[in-house]
C-alpha cells in the first residue's frame, strides 16, 4: 500500500472531526438538502442564499494578503496553513495569488482508482513537489464514505504539508449522464459533505466542482447552472472563502463560458476551469488538428485561450485549464516524443504568456506509480510543459 495506511492513520482523525463523524454528518447533509437545488435553480430560496451570503460577508473582513515580494505573490509558509476558521485568523489567497499558486500541476487518480489508492504513498508529493510541479487536481468518483475521506485527508495533509497545491475535483457520474433533480440534488450533498469534513485544511486547497461537463448535460445549460448555484450556496456554508471552480458545458469548452451564471454567494474567490485537448491533439481531426504545427493548426489553440482572456476580461475572473494532454495517449498514440514536445512547448507557452496556470493529464504517462519513479522516456515531454524555453 505504499505507506497510504500510514499516512490515513496519520491524519484521519484530524479533519473536521474524523471520517465517522463526517460519515454521520453525510448522512443528516443528504437528507437536509434535497430540496436546495430546485429552490437554486428557480431563484426562491432566499433562506439558504441568505445564509450563504452572511457567512461570506461576515468574513470579508478577514485579512487577506496581497502583499507581493520579490518572489511573488506570498508563499504558503508566510500564512496560517491550518485553515482552522473557528481559531485564529486565516489568510486566504485572492484570486491572482491563487492562479500564480497553482502553476503547472498534473491531473491524478490517487483517490479515484483502486489503482491510484493501492499506489499512493506520500513519496509521490515529495517528487512531484521536487520536480517543480506546483498542483495536482485530485479526481474523485466515489460515494462518501469513511474510507474515502480518510484516503483524501491523507492526500490533502501530504500536499499541504509540502507545499503542493492540491485541488480536488469531483466526477459526478450519475449528474452528467442523468441530470435529474435528484442527481443533482445528490451531488450537491456529496459536496456538502466533503466541503464540511475539509472546512479546517488550509488555503491552499481548492474545490473543482465538476470533472468535465459531458453526456445528457451538455444539453442542460440552465440545470448546470441551478446546480452551481446549489453546490456553491451548500459550500460557502462551511467554507466561506474556499476557492472554486466551475467549468461550462460540451467538455469545459471555452466557447461556452459566457454561459456560466457566477451564483451571487461565491464571492471573489471563484474561478472558471476550462480544458481544450484534453485527450491530446489528433493528425485527423480538424477540430485539433496538429501535425507539423502549421500557422492554423497553432490558430486553433491560441483562438480557445483568446475566449478564456476574454471572459476574464469581462468577468474580472481568473481561469484555469484543467487539463490537456501533450499525446494522444489513450486512442492512436500516434505522436512520437520529439512531436509531444513541440505540442506541448507551443501550448505551454501560450498559457505561460497569458498567465493561465494549467494541469496536464495526466501523471502516469510521465510518473511510474508501481515503481514510484519518473519515466525517463518521457522526461523531454515533462521538461516541455515544465519549463517551456525559449517561448516565442
Amino acid at each position: 500500500m505504499h505507506g497510504r495506511k500510514k499516512a490515513a492513520c496519520r491524519q484521519g482523525a484530524g479533519m473536521a472531526g474524523g471520517t465517522a463523524g463526517a460519515a454521520a454528518r453525510f448522512l443528516g447533509l443528504a437528507l437536509g438538502i434535497g430540496g436546495l437545488v430546485l429552490a437554486a435553480g428557480c431563484g426562491s430560496d432566499k433562506r439558504a442564499g441568505a445564509s450563504a451570503t452572511a457567512m461570506v460577508d461576515g468574513d470579508a473582513e478577514s485579512p487577506v494578503d496581497t502583499s507581493v515580494g520579490s518572489d511573488g505573490p506570498a508563499r504558503a509558509a508566510d500564512v496560517d496553513k491550518s485553515g482552522d476558521t473557528g481559531g485564529s485568523a486565516v489568510t486566504w489567497w485572492t484570486p491572482d495569488q491563487y492562479a500564480a499558486r497553482l502553476g503547472v500541476g498534473l491531473d491524478v487518480d490517487w483517490a479515484k482508482t483502486i489503482a491510484g489508492r493501492a499506489a499512493y504513498s506520500v513519496k509521490m508529493v515529495e517528487d512531484f513537489k521536487a520536480k517543480g510541479l506546483g498542483h495536482v487536481r485530485l479526481r474523485v468518483k466515489d460515494d462518501v464514505s469513511p474510507d474515502l475521506l480518510a484516503q483524501i485527508d491523507a492526500e490533502v495533509a501530504d500536499c499541504l504539508a509540502h507545499g503542493l497545491v492540491p485541488v480536488l475535483a469531483y466526477q459526478a457520474d450519475a449528474f452528467k449522464t442523468a441530470p435529474t433533480p435528484a442527481n443533482a440534488a445528490a451531488a450537491v450533498a456529496w459536496w456538502q459533505a466533503v466541503a464540511s469534513h475539509l472546512a479546517s485544511a488550509g488555503p491552499d486547497l481548492s474545490f473543482d466542482l465538476i470533472i468535465e461537463v459531458t453526456d445528457a448535460l451538455n444539453d442542460q445549460p440552465d440545470t448546470l447552472n441551478a446546480f452551481y448555484a446549489s453546490a456553491v450556496a451548500a459550500i460557502r456554508q462551511s467554507n466561506p472563502q474556499r476557492m472554486l471552480f466551475i467549468s461550462p458545458r460540451i467538455r469545459s469548452a471555452p466557447e461556452h463560458l459566457t454561459e456560466l451564471v457566477v451564483p451571487a454567494v461565491a464571492g471573489p474567490n471563484l474561478m472558471a476551469e476550462w480544458h481544450f485537448y484534453a485527450a491530446g491533439p489528433s493528425k485527423t481531426s480538424a477540430a485539433k488538428l496538429w501535425t507539423t504545427g502549421t500557422a492554423a493548426e497553432k490558430q486553433l489553440i491560441t483562438d480557445k485561450i483568446a475566449l478564456a482572456l476574454a471572459w476574464q476580461k469581462a468577468t474580472g475572473r481568473r481561469s484555469w485549464v484543467g487539463a490537456w494532454m501533450p499525446g494522444n495517449y489513450n486512442d492512436a498514440n500516434d505522436y512520437s516524443v520529439p512531436e509531444q514536445v513541440a505540442f506541448s512547448h507551443f501550448v505551454s507557452c501560450q498559457l505561460q504568456q497569458a498567465a493561465i496556470p494549467y494541469a496536464v493529464n495526466s501523471d502516469t504517462k510521465f510518473y511510474d506509480r508501481d515503481k514510484q519513479a519518473w519515466i525517463a522516456d518521457m522526461a523531454p515531454v515533462l521538461s516541455s510543459f515544465l519549463a517551456p524555453q525559449p517561448c516565442p
